[in-house]
């Protein structure tokens, strides 16, 4: 009987070194894919930048130069929701720009939609809406705004947008193509 209990233990022990090989040679092969996609992910990102003539590697910087330009007298927002709005390296920079409220919004009530153009690229923050939201409905439902998009990769290798934007005194917003619609 014991030598059937020794044989049972031994055959377990074969059966997890075995298994255990097994692991790590999948955990192997996921890696070796995972540093083939970031390999090629890294190319893509190289190509579009030669072929678009866009350098990415400073963007931040530029964002915080131009959060410092201004003075105390405006209100900055962060640009909420702004990874939703599908947009590409062309958004990247300074812009004059329009927020409006966004009446019907399903998530929030005093929705204020962030334009750059006709483009919707984000929101006021939703814990800043509804002040926003009362002082558009007092000044006609829209306002200009400057603001900054940046680029970067985050922690999980993917790509993001962020950006900020101020209320407050503008060279030239595009009120009058976001009012057309």
């Amino acid at each position: 009987m014991g030598f059937v209990i020794l044989i049972i233990i031994i055959g377990a022990i074969l059966i997890l070194l075995v298994k255990s090989s097994e692991d790590r040679q999948r955990e192997k092969e996921v890696h070796q894919k995972y540093l083939e996609s970031q390999e090629a992910f890294e190319n893509s990102i190289d190509q579009c930048k030669e072929e678009c003539d866009l350098d990415l590697s400073e963007p931040e910087e530029e964002f915080h130069d131009w959060c410092r330009a201004y003075s105390a007298d405006v209100i900055g927002y962060n640009i909420a929701g702004i990874n939703f709005r599908h947009l590409d390296y062309s958004h990247i920079g300074e812009f004059d720009g329009t927020i409006r409220i966004e009446e019907g919004n399903p998530y929030d009530e005093n929705a204020v939609a962030i334009y750059r153009g006709r483009k919707k690229v984000g929101y006021i923050p939703r814990d800043h809406s509804a002040e926003i939201h009362q002082m558009l409905e007092n000044s006609g439902g829209s306002a200009s705004c400057s603001g900054f998009i940046y680029y970067f990769i985050d922690e999980e290798l993917r790509e993001r947008f962020a950006g900020k934007i101020i209320i407050g005194p503008s060279e030239s917003a595009d009120s009058e193509s976001v009012d057309g619609k």
